[in-house]
């Protein structure tokens, strides 16, 4: 019946690994936007005292082509994994996107969600990781000590 569907959101189809693994054609200035999206959804996350702490592409749904965040607080249960393991999956999915104080023990902050975005915004731009690398340790060695390609190494022709 259509009357138990109206008002409801729209369900997600899709998240970010999907769309940068497909390398969606989108344009820039599209891809931008959706960065930008995600940012001030973050943004009024953050001015009700919410951190998310575990923001990756994975946590970020696609509902009619509109960024949805997903997961609040799953970055929690991450903390300190990076020094003590050397696994794969979802906790290296999760690691790559960990602002490098994170990664040195302190708590999720509103600064390390930023970074998190940061992260995002240039697998967007790029369809590259920034820090890429096979375990958790080798991505925690780069994100604290190697600085990431500029985009126009990538593509010459970037802005």
């Amino acid at each position: 019946d259509k009357g138990h569907t109206e008002g409801l959101e729209p369900a997600i189809t899709e998240t970010l690994v999907d769309l940068i693994a497909r390398r969606d054609p989108l344009s820039l200035r599209s891809r931008i936007e959706l960065a930008r999206q995600v940012a001030s959804a973050l943004a009024a996350a953050h001015a009700q005292g919410v951190v998310h702490g575990g923001l990756k592409a994975g946590n970020v749904g696609l509902a009619d082509g509109q960024p949805r965040l997903l997961d609040f607080g799953s970055g929690l249960a991450m903390q300190g994994i990076a020094a003590e393991s050397t696994r794969s999956g979802p906790v290296l999915d999760g690691i790559r996107y960990m602002a490098p104080e994170v990664l040195e023990g302190q708590p999720p902050s509103e600064r390390s969600d930023v970074y998190a975005v940061g992260v995002l915004l240039y697998e967007v731009l790029s369809y590259e990781r920034p820090f890429a690398a096979p375990s958790v340790a080798g991505i925690v060695k780069k994100i604290v000590n190697q600085q990431i390609r500029a985009l126009t190494q990538i593509d010459p022709a970037f802005p």
